[in-house]
């Protein structure tokens, strides 16, 4: 089953125990490290609070769609490889 994190349905408690379990996007933030791409940067260009892109890359929330599409369209990087996740069941 492939689908995109946003669309992800989790009860609260759910959420909070993926949290310890799921650092949130860890391939993301990895690629931003790599390229120098600091998250006061990434606020400005989906014009966000700081504080709030930073709760989306930890996984307190996820990133909207267009959000998603803004960023891979700006840096030219595909959303497969760092925001679908593929499960298998």
């Amino acid at each position: 089953m492939i689908y995109l994190r946003c669309f992800q349905e989790e009860t609260s408690i759910d959420r909070k125990e993926s949290i310890v379990k799921d650092t949130g996007y860890t391939k993301f933030k990895a690629w931003l490290r790599e390229n120098h791409v600091k998250v006061t940067d990434l606020a400005e260009l989906l014009g966000l609070q700081v504080s709030t892109v930073s709760k989306k890359l930890n996984g307190y929330s996820d990133f909207t769609v267009e959000e998603i599409r803004t960023i891979c369209l700006h840096y030219n990087i595909s959303a497969d490889n760092f925001f679908i996740a593929y499960k298998v069941s």
